[in-house]
């Protein structure tokens, strides 16, 4: 066990640590380090590694290079790595944890990901990923948070992300994913967070969302979603809900009324300016787009 956790350590790690055989843990998060990482090759025992919140540079997957059977947890997150997920994680069946969040990783995402059935994170927020999001993603029943968003992502969302029941927090906003929402999205129904805004999805949304009993936070906005908002999307279908954001889209129809009775816990945004034949009718939303991108915010609290 090795742990040197937020201190201003700087500097490069030598390479001599890569000979650490019996290391169980290693955390060098949240410090000043920089230069590239020494190639970990033969860590039987590595069961956590953590060297987040640096300035380490290189290839990612040059530094998990073998079979590491003990990993439960990988945190790579917050430095200028390249290249791609190591192949040696896919290895690692206990893992349950792995962030790889803003670094500059590339290529697709790997459809190996499908193989760490016991992982209840992932972070792959903010780097350069593009292509489509695995199907074998559906095999992770186990995951309760996944960022995926802030990437290149293009193609479909995967209807297979409905076999994800765990799953609490959802985030693929800011890609160039296309097509409708999957309704199969609908079976998660311990989700709390989602956000699909930001990319080119289109279509009607699912009447089967109103079965997200637990949502808290809703973002579809900046999409080309069209059709009716469904009329049992209520307060009654959302009670824990507090944000709701459906701007610049191409929807219509009316806001059930009952969220006007909750307006000082719910934030509701919407195209109700009236600019264009796209508007919801909403008459408590703070915050009020039209397709020109003109907001009104005088409704705001």
């Amino acid at each position: 066990y090795f742990s040197a956790y937020d201190n201003i350590l700087e500097g490069t790690i030598p390479s001599q640590i890569a000979s650490w055989t019996d290391l169980n843990r290693l955390d060098l998060s949240d410090n000043e380090f920089s230069g590239q990482f020494p190639a970990l090759k033969v860590l039987p025992e590595l069961a956590e590694i953590g060297i987040d919140g640096n300035s380490f540079t290189g290839r990612l997957e040059d530094i998990l290079e073998g079979a590491y059977p003990k990993l439960t947890s990988a945190h790579f997150g917050s430095n200028s790595f390249e290249g791609r997920i190591p192949s040696g994680i896919f290895q690692s069946a206990k893992l349950t944890y792995l962030d790889v969040s803003y670094n500059l990783l590339s290529g697709l995402i790997p459809s190996e990901l499908g193989l760490l059935t016991l992982a209840s994170g992932l972070n792959l927020h903010r780097n350069k990923f593009e292509g489509q999001l695995p199907t074998e993603l559906g095999a992770l029943t186990n995951l309760s948070w996944a960022r995926f968003n802030l990437n290149k992502l293009d193609g479909t969302i995967p209807s297979e992300l409905g076999s994800l029941t765990m799953l609490r927090y959802l985030e693929i906003n800011d890609n160039a994913l296309v097509g409708s929402i999957p309704s199969e999205l609908g079976s998660l129904t311990g989700l709390s967070y989602l956000d699909v805004c930001c990319n080119r999805l289109s279509g009607t949304i699912p009447t089967e969302l109103s079965n997200l009993y637990m949502l808290s936070h809703l973002y579809m906005e900046n999409n080309t979603l069209t059709g009716s908002i469904p009329d049992s999307w209520s307060v009654a279908a959302f009670p824990y809900l507090s944000l709701f954001d459906v701007t610049r889209n191409n929807l219509t129809g009316n806001l059930d009324e009952g969220f006007c009775n909750e307006s000082d816990a719910i934030s509701i945004r919407s195209d109700c300016l009236g600019a264009t034949d796209a508007e919801v009718q909403c008459s408590c939303c703070d915050y009020c787009c039209d397709r020109s991108n003109e907001c009104d915010l005088t409704g705001n609290n």
